[in-house]
């Protein structure tokens, strides 16, 4: 016969105080990967600006450089620049107010990003140069990431 002090097994004491052990790690482990994953996430969206504003600024110096003439158009709701290469050839650059960027070779418009701070971006005429100023952002997680670019662009062809 067997008596209840011969019953190997754990007591609701022990039971509980691993389960606490257990709910303490996973707390802490959710919560470390959770502010990892947050930081992972806006170093991404960071990393992607990047990559973004260099294409952008890419394309609009070489425009720019090419250019034999240049027209900057800015109002309350949009700020507007025109290169004309030496085959009379505009390539117009359009910051929208709506946040889009977008560049239009005759009747094709193509939106470049839709990601631009419109009240921190510009395009400024310095005596022959013109200064491009680009900001894109973003919300990830509720935070705010944000990169700046600023170039002055001088036309190769410009007379």
């Amino acid at each position: 016969m067997t008596t209840l002090s011969d019953k190997k097994g754990f007591t609701l004491i022990e039971s509980l105080t691993a389960l606490a052990i257990i709910g303490f790690f996973m707390l802490f482990f959710y919560t470390l990967f959770f502010l990892n994953w947050q930081a992972c996430e806006q170093f991404l969206a960071q990393a992607e600006f990047g990559q973004e504003m260099d294409q952008i600024m890419g394309q609009i110096a070489g425009d720019g450089r090419y250019s034999v003439a240049i027209n900057i158009n800015n109002n309350a709701n949009m700020k507007q620049v025109d290169f004309t290469d030496p085959n009379g050839n505009v390539s117009k650059y359009t910051m929208n107010d709506n946040g889009q960027l977008t560049i239009a070779h005759g009747q094709e418009v193509e939106t470049i990003t839709d990601k631009l701070d419109f009240a921190d971006s510009s395009f400024v005429q310095d005596n022959q140069a013109i200064v491009v100023k680009i900001v894109l952002s973003d919300e990830i997680f509720g935070y705010p990431v944000a990169l700046a670019t600023q170039t002055e662009i001088y036309s190769r062809n410009w007379q």
